[in-house]
Formats: structure tokens, sequence, C-alpha cells
């Protein structure tokens, strides 16, 4: 297993953020990553935190896409793919006990899809 691997780095970050999403509430292990911030913040911590998961793995995919060579339009299928997960993880909250569908967290997970894109898409070959 090759841990400085492009797909690997995509792989291990789609796990944790999808453990981290699909958490029961109580079980979360960071209940007061916020607690230090002023309370004008308190309700937009966890839309900075999916903002920037998804941020994060779109790149992370993309490079991963780029790497295998296997994509004509990495660009624009690193986005379907990490907005797609967004969507799934978003809709399995339902279910999961603690944790509720929130209209405004997938849109913090698309704004977090898009806003690298016009960097990402300098990349050669992106």
């Amino acid at each position: 297993m090759n841990f400085r691997s492009p797909h690997m780095h995509a792989w291990l970050w789609a796990s944790v953020v999808g453990v981290l999403m699909l958490l029961p509430g109580d079980a979360f292990p960071f209940p007061q990553l916020g607690r230090w911030l002023p309370q004008t913040f308190e309700g937009w911590i966890d839309k900075v935190e999916h903002l920037v998961a998804f941020a994060v793995m779109v790149v992370l995919v993309h490079r991963s896409l780029r790497a295998s060579g296997r994509s004509q339009r990495p660009l624009l299928t690193a986005a379907l793919l990490t907005l797609g997960y967004a969507l799934l993880l978003e809709l399995l909250q339902l279910v999961v006990p603690g944790r509720t569908w929130a209209p405004a967290d997938l849109v913090a997970d698309l704004v977090g899809v898009l806003l690298p894109l016009p960097i990402i898409s300098r990349v050669p070959g992106s």
C-alpha cells in the first residue's frame, strides 16, 4: 500500500469525512470545536467545516484522477464525484441518530466543491 499515492490521499480523506459526517450526534469527537469563537460565529462553524472538508476533497480527487490518466475531464469529473459524495452523505444523515438533513450543509458542501475549481483549472491537464 503506497501512502504517498494521490489515490490513497483521496480515499483516506473521503473515509475520514464520511466517518465524521455519519457518526451519531452524541459520538462526535469534537463537540466543542467552535467554543473559542465569538457567539456570532457559533452557527457558522459547522458550515465552515463542511466547506473545508469538500474543498480539500475535490482537490485530492482531482489529483487522483490526473495521476490515473483515466479521465479526459478530471476537473469536471472530480467536481461531480465530490458533489455526489456530499449529497450521499447528507442524505445518509437522515437515518443517523442525532444527525439531521440540513439544506444549508449541502450548500456549504457545494461552495466547498466550487471554490477551489478556478485555481485547480489553472493546473495543466485539468
